[in-house]
């Protein structure tokens, strides 16, 4: 995955982390498939910081392979009061490590032109890609999270 990027925010007892990359064309697929804690990874030292994993997969019968560098954004919410890190692993291999923000005055609800219906929280003044949409906001993460949940499919 190209261009991985992440952001995390505590919401109260919970972070939300949304993640976005490229992936390299569109025989191409990823999903995030599990998270620590709180998924099927186990520790018997905890490693100090949250952990998310994703797949980066590829269709074999895919014949011709369109559109180089598609984007992917998925989110996952992680109960977890004491980590203040976030690493993001692709394929078993550590990609991407990002701090937990605590407190963000200003969040967005944004898409990113692919599905209209999905949207993601991230703090308004994130990096934005060309295809990143504002649907909602500036505004408290409380009020994103009440018109994502109106107004989205996610």
């Amino acid at each position: 995955m190209y261009k991985l990027k992440a952001n995390a925010i505590r919401n109260g007892k919970n972070i939300e982390v949304t993640i976005e990359g490229l992936l390299p064309d569109s025989c191409y697929s990823a999903k995030i498939i599990d998270k620590y804690p709180g998924g099927n990874i186990q520790y018997s030292v905890d490693p100090g910081e949250a952990q998310v994993f994703i797949e980066e997969t590829i269709d074999d019968n895919c014949v011709i392979c369109k559109k180089p560098l598609i984007p992917w954004s998925q989110s996952v919410e992680i109960k977890d009061e004491k980590h203040t890190m976030i690493s993001i692993f692709v394929n078993q291999k550590k990609g991407l490590t990002v701090e937990v923000e605590n407190e963000l005055p200003e969040f967005g609800v944004f898409n990113y032109g692919f599905n209209p219906f999905t949207c993601y929280i991230h703090p308004y003044d994130f990096p934005k890609t060309q295809a990143t949409i504002l649907k909602f906001g500036p505004a408290s993460y409380e009020e994103c999270l009440q018109w994502k949940k109106e107004n989205c499919n996610k």
